[in-house]
């Protein structure tokens, strides 16, 4: 049974790699410069091709992933790493100190960030 799942599991990491590299082309083709560009209201794109120094603000509930790079999150003391293999959700106002930690020319920084609305997110927390 092993040899069996050897190949779909070699077939969805090709898979995964394959919808990766098409993030990281869309996002890319569409943030061609450093900065943000909001894509429509509450959905952001971002890019940067060097670290960043951090910023410092009170942010609304989000969903925030990375396609390529990393940023760090700082609330209060505790230091929170996202990256293609970490999201960052917070469902509530949050003073929350962002900065791209890694980032290039050659591979930079690219992610996106899509606001939740406070009261879907109360309802979700309800149901659950």
């Amino acid at each position: 049974m092993g040899c069996m799942k050897r190949p779909d599991a070699k077939r969805e990491a090709q898979r995964m790699r394959s919808n990766s590299e098409e993030l990281v082309a869309r996002i890319a083709a569409a943030v061609p410069t450093n900065g943000t560009m909001e894509a429509f209201p509450g959905f952001r794109l971002s890019r940067a091709c060097s670290p960043t120094e951090p910023v410092r603000s009170v942010y609304r509930p989000s969903f925030c992933f990375v396609a390529q790079g990393s940023k760090r999150v700082l609330l209060g003391e505790e230091v929170f790493r996202y990256d293609p293999e970490h999201y960052m959700i917070y469902t509530v106002d949050l003073p929350l100190t962002f900065q791209v930690d890694e980032a290039s020319e050659e591979r930079p920084y690219l992610g996106f960030q899509l606001d939740l609305e406070p009261a879907l997110v109360a309802s979700v927390i309800m149901e659950s």
